[in-house]
Parts: structure tokens; sequence; C-alpha cells
């Protein structure tokens, strides 16, 4: 369960992503898709993310799996992110391309970013 401030985190990424995408031009953020809420099943467990986007005309009627999550945690659950970041990039058979992770230290107030990728086999 998240607390306030990893919901305005996740959030926040969600709003900056939208105008990212909307100032690029040709009704981008028209085609993103907002998958929080979706639960996945993987090979034997599921997952939801605390925020997931795709974009629908890419893939309008194939897998329904998120091109980026989004995990967020306090400082202390990293290395639980970091186990959630191989989850998603190892059940979605390729279909999640980014899992980016936030560590937030409300002590301090600082929040480490961490973006995990699938590495090609060659």
């Amino acid at each position: 369960m998240l607390s306030g401030i990893h919901e305005v985190a996740t959030s926040e990424f969600g709003r900056m992503l939208w105008n990212k995408t909307a100032s690029m031009g040709d009704d981008l953020d028209e085609d993103l898709l907002d998958m929080r809420g979706t639960r996945y099943k993987g090979v034997s467990s599921s997952k939801e993310a605390d925020s997931a986007f795709r974009p629908e005309s890419s893939r309008p009627h194939g897998t329904n799996w998120p091109t980026v999550v989004v995990e967020s945690g306090v400082w202390e659950t990293l290395e639980r992110l970091r186990i959630d970041a191989k989850w998603w990039l190892y059940n979605s058979s390729g279909d999640v391309r980014i899992v980016l992770l936030f560590a937030i230290k409300e002590v301090g107030q600082e929040i480490l970013i961490e973006q995990w990728e699938l590495c090609p086999t060659n």
C-alpha cells in the first residue's frame, strides 16, 4: 500500500510524462493509456504496478502489458523494488520495456530513481 508521498511521486511522474508527450505533437498524449490498477498474471504470480503506461496504437489488439512500469517505495525497500523490476521484465515476454524505481527517503527528502531494462542477449 502506498503512502501519500509515494502517490505524489508516481502521480507527478505520470503528469510529466503526459505533458512531455503532449508537447511532442501528433496527439501522442491521446495515444498514451494509463494502466494503473490493472493486475497482470505472470508465470507463477500476479502483480499490480504503482503506475504503468502503454501506447494504444502500437498494440491495439495485442497484449495489454504496459510498456513503462513505475514501482515506488521507501528507501529501506530498495531491494524489494529491484525484485519487482525483475518480475515485470521477465514475466511480460519483453512487452515491458522500462521499469522505473522510485526509492523515497522521507527524512532528508531524497529520492533515488533507477531505470531497469532487459539487455539484448547477443
